[in-house]
């Protein structure tokens, strides 16, 4: 199948296959030395507060993961003998737009359910907001803030969590796109490395064979839900107006601009601003190879739609192991928060996601999260065609299921 590019125009899809990076930023991210994560635990235990929850795990609400102060709320799974007990690490990335959201009160619920069903610690990170700065108080630096969790996480899994090597990321719509920043600048950090290592260990091939595996197996999936991957605005969004709840489409370009201005803030006078296409600011756009499996989640009915589409083509494009659920008329949210959080279809989605993660985490992934990504596009292109307004695929949708008892198709 090929779907129209994310600029709208009529040039096939393909010419978004493999763009060169900007190097006035890419590059420049990638040469940044890394954060030196430390960490200070204050324990704290607490639980979820909402009455009859059947969320038992417990979770550290006062880490600060480095001295600039990065904050994160650590969440425990329980053990039969009430402490706690885990076989891996997912980071969490909360959504908001980049305007709200924390790490405790927006997501405790979700990430005390997480932590129970993959029987492993959630780090959800505090990363810097429009409204409130990085930990050194000055800076605007949501990706770095990330990247600082990831990498505690990398060095502290075991000595500070009692886990093993083994790691999952989540994240939700703005969640999800620092969290793809930040595994590509985290790659290109490593790969920097890898090129140092064989340039000194051996100079006899002239042109080494190009790296295909994850660049770094320690993590298992990631986990990307109803994301942003395109600033510029993908033609669902563009074209939906004011008509999606409870996010549309105008909502997120006004906040894509509020992003991409602030992360110009931060430039030195004598730098070429970024655009919203730059790979540093939309991942869209860079180079996606060697990041680990993936599985993305959209509903018809959210302005993100195509983000998510042309993400799974982007990313498959590259050689990443790509799972793609699309649930038809689920809006922004679904699974995690508003009208369908626990809703039949938003029920099912995050139990998919849950389980997505638990079979990459524990190595046991079922025959139902093999890829089936292929089928799944096909079904969201004939939701979605350019014929179709989104507001009556979303009615249409509602109606189906409401006629046939049916809660949408994940790859049907």
């Amino acid at each position: 199948m090929e779907a129209a590019p994310p600029d709208g125009g009529n040039a096939p899809f393909r010419r978004l296959s493999r763009p060169t990076p900007a190097p006035s930023s890419h590059a420049r991210d990638a040469a940044r030395p890394p954060p030196a994560p430390r960490v200070r635990l204050v324990r704290r235990q607490a639980r979820d507060t909402r009455k009859d929850s059947p969320f038992k795990g417990g979770f550290v609400p006062g880490a600060v993961l480095n001295e600039g102060s990065v904050g994160a709320t650590v969440y425990s799974p329980p053990h039969d003998d009430g402490t706690s007990s885990s076989g891996g690490v997912c980071l969490h990335v909360h959504g908001g737009g980049w305007i709200w959201g924390d790490s405790r009160d927006q997501v405790a619920h979700r990430c005390l359910e997480t932590a129970d069903v993959l029987v492993a610690h959630v780090v959800s990170v505090e990363y810097a907001l429009f409204t409130k700065p990085s930990g050194d108080g000055c800076s605007f630096d949501p990706v770095n803030d990330v990247i600082v969790a990831l990498e505690w996480i990398e060095e502290n899994h075991g000595k500070v969590l009692g886990a093993g090597p083994r790691f999952v990321a989540s994240g939700e719509s703005a969640g999800a796109h620092l969290l793809m920043l930040a595994m590509l600048r985290r790659r290109d950090r490593a790969r920097a490395g890898e090129e140092t290592e064989e340039s000194a260990a051996s100079s006899s091939s002239r042109f080494p064979a190009e790296r295909s595996e994850p660049f770094d197996e320690r993590w298992k999936c990631l986990n990307l839900v109803y994301g942003v991957f395109d600033l510029s605005g993908t033609p669902s969004v563009v074209t939906d107006g004011d008509s999606s709840v409870p996010l549309s489409g105008n909502d997120l370009l006004f906040m894509y601009d509020m992003y991409t201005s602030r992360m110009n803030e931060r430039l030195e006078p004598d730098v070429v601003a970024l655009t919203a296409r730059d790979p540093s600011l939309s991942p869209m756009y860079a180079d996606l190879s060697r990041l680990p499996s993936s599985l993305l989640t959209v509903g018809t009915a959210d302005a993100l739609v195509d983000d998510t589409l042309y993400m799974a083509t982007r990313l498959k494009s590259f050689g990443v192991d790509v799972d793609l659920a699309v649930y038809e008329g689920g809006e922004h949210g679904i699974g995690h928060f508003g009208a369908q959080e626990d809703e039949e279809m938003g029920v099912e989605a995050r139990r998919y996601t849950l389980e997505y993660m638990k079979g990459r985490l524990w190595g046991n992934a079922s025959r139902e999260s093999q890829n089936h990504w292929k089928t799944a596009m096909a079904k969201a292109a004939a939701l979605t065609g350019p014929d179709r307004g989104k507001r009556e695929i979303a009615q249409q949708s509602e109606s189906r299921a409401k006629a046939s008892g049916s809660i949408g198709g994940r790859n049907c």
